[in-house]
């Protein structure tokens, strides 16, 4: 209690030097004692690594950074997966090489902290699997797989902190995390599409039948955003997972959508109904200008 009390009064006037011999106490002999010796203690030695030019004591500061991670997720055991995801982001700044070790250490993060995950470690485990999967360290079946994990991990966070703006729209700590989920899911779709799909036909071949077999509300909306994200529109499944994805959430937009692909397809009485569709639910009187004019030229 009495190091606690020193290394705190240093720590915040952040003199780590004077800190450190007080806080080195409690991290040897009261590890469990408060997880904020932890997160101290992280703080302190990055300030250490970024200030010495030594090599070989740069390589042990990373060292007993490593190490600090590892003591507060077997201390604290409820937010070990935290500790691990953050103890990856560290590994790609301070000891990137080799990558099949920090790839593990991610999937570690993931495994302990399931949905509890940080978004920010979403993308950041993805981004090691492509590199990995880009040195043949991993197959397209695996990346698919980690994928679909990381996917659900943000669409469960999406839609928890939707359920409490809902009843709460006032609430900053849901509103933070849905925006923080949002972003990680963009950049997981973002670099899927970018890495891994080449066109139309290798989304076909590789989620067809995954959706046909498992047709939810992820898959669905995943099949979607890749097939409109490669322009895709014109090939039967798009008609199959939008509609889809229409009759749960309707909306203008994905009404429009509908009717310009059934338009293409020269089916004319269903094109009118989504037309009519995207009408009723126009969001304002400038996009229902624009939805009449559209659903005009079915008729000219």
């Amino acid at each position: 209690i009495q190091n606690i009390s020193v290394y705190r009064e240093f720590f915040k006037q952040k003199n780590y030097s004077a800190a450190f011999e007080s806080w080195s106490y409690v991290f040897k002999n009261a590890p469990c004692s408060r997880e904020q010796t932890h997160v101290d203690g992280v703080a302190m030695y990055k300030d250490f690594i970024k200030n010495t030019k030594d090599a070989a004591r740069k390589k042990q500061l990373i060292d007993t950074l490593m190490l600090i991670y590892e003591v507060r997720a077997a201390n604290f055991t409820e937010s070990a997966g935290n500790a691990i995801g953050r103890k990856g982001v560290d590994m790609l700044s301070f000891r990137p090489e080799p990558n099949k070790e920090v790839l593990n250490t991610f999937k570690r993060a993931v495994d302990l902290g399931g949905n509890a995950t940080e978004s920010f470690v979403l993308p950041y485990y993805f981004k090691v699997a492509l590199k990995e999967f880009s040195g043949g360290g991993l197959t397209k079946e695996q990346i698919l797989g980690i994928y679909e994990e990381l996917s659900k991990i943000a669409d469960h966070n999406i839609a928890a902190s939707t359920q409490i703006l809902q009843k709460d729209p006032g609430n900053a700590s849901a509103k933070q995390n849905l925006d923080r989920f949002t972003e990680s899911k963009q950049s997981l779709d973002a670099d899927l599409a970018g890495n891994i799909i080449k066109d139309c036909n290798e989304i076909i071949s590789l989620f067809e039948a995954r959706y046909k077999a498992n047709p939810s509300k992820e898959m669905r909306d995943l099949v979607y955003s890749l097939l409109l994200s490669k322009g895709c529109t014109d090939k039967e499944l798009f008609l199959d997972v939008a509609v889809a994805k229409y009759n749960e959430t309707p909306n203008a937009r994905l009404a429009l959508v509908l009717a310009r692909r059934f338009q293409q397809n020269d089916n004319t009485t269903k094109a009118a109904e989504y037309y009519q569709k995207a009408i009723a639910e126009a969001e304002n009187d400038s996009a229902k200008a624009q939805y009449y004019y559209d659903f005009a030229t079915l008729y000219s």
